[in-house]
């Protein structure tokens, strides 16, 4: 009869035994799964600080160029400036020349 009682108590323990083995396989399971989604979460990451570097690169080295062209153009409207306000000095000594020229014939011509 004692036989009889240990029978269900212990199909009981297998049951439960089994549904542990389960239960820590799932576990496992979940276990790798998180392990992979970080290891790849890591390696995204590691693409992305890699494209923002090599876009930063990109960005410094436009501006760099910007700056070149920017500095060429602002040399070039200041020759030009210069090179302006030359002329019209140079025009102005013409002019004045010119003016007192015809002043000088304009007085021999009237004694």
């Amino acid at each position: 009869m004692k036989a009889e009682h240990f029978n269900p108590i212990s199909n009981l323990l297998v049951e439960q035994a089994r549904e542990r083995a389960e239960e820590r396989t799932e576990e496992m399971a979940l276990a790798r799964l998180t392990g992979k989604m970080t290891a790849e979460s890591a390696t995204a990451l590691k693409d992305l600080v890699e494209a923002a570097t090599t876009l930063m690169d990109q960005m410094n080295e436009r501006d760099k160029k910007y700056d070149r062209s920017t500095s060429k153009q602002i040399t070039i409207a200041v020759w030009s400036v210069g090179l302006t306000a030359a002329l019209a000095l140079l025009t102005l000594i013409v002019s004045m020349a010119s003016f007192f020229q015809i002043q000088g014939g304009n007085a021999s011509s009237d004694q």
